[in-house]
C-alpha cells in the first residue's frame, strides 16, 4: 500500500506518516522513491495510533516497540542473555504498571466528567421548569 492510500484509509496526514518514519516508529520499505507499507508496517501504525489514543507519548511508544523488537530478536536467534532477559522483563513490567496507573487516572477523570455531565443535566432540568 502506498503512503497516499495509508493516509486516506487511516485518516492520517501524509506528513505525520513521514514523521513516524523519521522517528523509526513505522518504516515502510521503498521501491524506487515510493514508500510501500506492508501488513507489518500497518500493524505497527495501528499500534502507534492505539497507544497515542491511550495518551502515550511517541517517545514511550518507541521504547515499547524497541523492547518488542529486542524480545523478537532473542526468540529468533535463541541467544539468551539472562541479564538482558531480566532487564527486558523489568522494562515490560514497568510499562505494564504505567498502564495500570493511567487506567486509574483515567477512571478519576471519567468520574469528574460524569459529575460535570450530571451538573449540566440538572441545570437543563431547572431551565425547563
Amino acid at each position: 500500500m502506498l503512503i497516499g492510500e495509508v493516509s486516506q484509509r487511516y485518516r492520517i496526514n501524509i506528513e505525520t506518516l513521514r514523521y513516524y518514519e523519521r522517528l523509526g516508529l513505522v518504516v515502510p520499505g521503498r521501491v524506487g522513491n515510493r514508500r510501500h507499507y506492508t501488513e507489518k508496517d500497518i500493524d505497527d501504525l495501528i499500534f502507534v495510533l492505539r497507544m497515542k489514543e491511550m495518551m502515550f507519548s511517541l517517545s514511550e511508544i518507541k521504547k515499547i516497540m524497541a523492547i518488542d523488537k529486542k524480545i523478537d530478536k532473542v526468540i529468533i536467534t535463541q541467544h539468551i542473555d539472562k541479564d538482558e532477559i531480566d532487564k527486558l522483563q523489568k522494562e515490560v513490567a514497568k510499562k505494564y504498571n504505567d498502564i495500570l496507573k493511567k487506567e486509574k487516572e483515567l477512571a478519576k477523570v471519567k468520574g469528574h466528567l460524569n459529575k460535570l455531565f450530571c451538573k449540566i443535566e440538572e441545570f437543563k432540568k431547572g431551565e425547563e421548569s
